[in-house]
C-alpha cells in the first residue's frame, strides 16, 4: 500500500483492508460475468476460472493472488487499448501480499469463531406493533 500508510499503522490497516475488498469484489464480479483468460501467447498469464467466492473465508488466499494477477493484466491491457490509464497501476510487493494475507486470515478466523446471527423476527413480539411495510412506488405514467 502507500508509503504514508507504512508509517502509520491504522492507515496501513485501512489501506490493506480496502485493497483486499477491492480485490475480492473485482474477482467475484469477474466470476459472475464468466470471465476466463486464454491468451494466444504462452508468455501471457492465463486464468481458467475465477474464484466465485473470492470474499469467502473458505477461499484459499494463494488462489486469490494467483487469480488476481491475470485479471489485472487483462484490465490494464484493455484500458491501454482505449488510451486510458491502467485500472490497476500497482505492483504488489511481498510485504504488501503478506499484509493482504493477514487480512484474509483475520476474516477466516473471525468466521470460524462467529456465532450465526438469526434472521430478524418479523412478527410482533409480546403485543408490540409491527411497523407497516413501505408503500410500493407508483406505476410509471404513460
Amino acid at each position: 500500500m502507500t508509503t504514508y500508510a507504512a508509517a502509520h499503522p491504522w492507515e496501513d490497516w485501512a489501506e490493506t483492508w480496502a485493497h483486499y475488498l477491492h480485490m475480492t469484489d473485482t474477482l467475484e464480479t469477474a466470476a459472475a460475468c464468466g470471465v476466463s483468460i486464454r491468451p494466444r501467447r504462452r508468455d501471457e498469464p492465463a486464468l481458467a476460472r475465477v474464484p466465485a467466492a473470492a470474499g469467502s473465508p473458505d477461499a484459499a488466499f494463494d488462489w486469490l493472488m494467483a487469480s488476481w494477477y491475470p485479471l489485472t493484466y487483462v484490465l490494464n491491457n484493455l484500458n491501454r487499448g482505449l488510451g486510458v490509464p491502467d485500472a490497476y497501476p500497482f505492483v504488489l510487493s511481498q510485504p504488501a501480499i503478506e499484509k493482504l494475507r493477514f487480512v484474509h486470515d483475520v476474516i477466516a478466523a473471525s468466521a470460524a469463531t462467529a456465532e450465526p446471527v438469526p434472521p430478524p423476527n418479523r412478527t410482533a413480539a409480546a403485543g408490540a406493533a409491527v411497523p407497516p411495510s413501505p408503500p410500493s412506488p407508483p406505476a410509471p405514467r404513460r
